[in-house]
C-alpha cells in the first residue's frame, strides 16, 4: 500500500515485520520527522524507533580513534575502522546531500535522462551506507573478541 503526504510517497511494504530488531546509525530523529508528516503511519513507525539499535550509542560509548577527529559519524568511523572503504568518490556523499538530490529527482518526469543518473546514484550510496554498517559493526566485534 501506498501512502501519499504532501507530494511523498511511502511505501508501506518497506516497512519491516514488527517482531524484528533494526541496526540503524543515528537514524532515529529522521525517523520521527517522517512519522510525524505521515499520520497515518505513525503509530507503526513508532514501532519501529522502540525496537531501534543505535550503532552510533554502542561506537560513542566504546570506541575512540585519533583520526575521528572528535566525531561519530559514520564518515568519520568507517575510514578508522575499514580504512579501505571511503565515500570519496561517490556522487552523493551523505545523507543531507541524498535528500536533497531525492527532492530534486522526484520533480522530474520518468525516464529522465538525468533523474536516471540521479536515482543510480541514490541507490549506490544507500547501498554503500548499509554495508557501511556492517562492517563497522563486524570491526567493533573483532576489536573485542580476544
Amino acid at each position: 500500500m501506498l501512502v501519499w503526504f504532501k507530494g511523498w510517497r511511502v511505501n508501506e511494504g518497506l516497512l519491516p515485520p514488527e517482531n524484528k530488531s533494526l541496526t540503524i546509525y543515528f537514524e532515529k530523529t529522521t525517523l520521527n520527522a517522517i512519522s510525524a508528516l505521515c499520520p497515518d503511519l505513525a503509530d507503526r513507525i513508532q514501532g519501529l524507533v522502540e525496537r531501534l539499535w543505535d550503532l552510533c550509542a554502542c561506537v560513542r560509548l566504546g570506541f575512540y580513534h585519533p583520526g575521528l577527529k572528535g566525531s561519530f559519524s559514520i564518515k568519520a568511523v568507517l575510514p578508522a575502522l575499514v580504512p579501505e572503504m571511503t565515500y570519496q568518490g561517490m556522487a552523493v556523499k551523505d545523507g543531507m546531500q541524498a535528500v536533497e538530490v531525492w527532492s530534486e529527482m522526484v520533480k522530474l518526469p520518468n525516464g529522465h535522462q538525468v533523474k536516471e543518473g540521479m536515482e543510480r546514484s541514490l541507490l549506490q550510496y544507500c547501498a554503500f551506507d548499509s554495508i557501511a554498517e556492517f562492517m563497522v559493526l563486524e570491526a567493533l566485534k573483532n576489536l573485542s573478541t580476544p
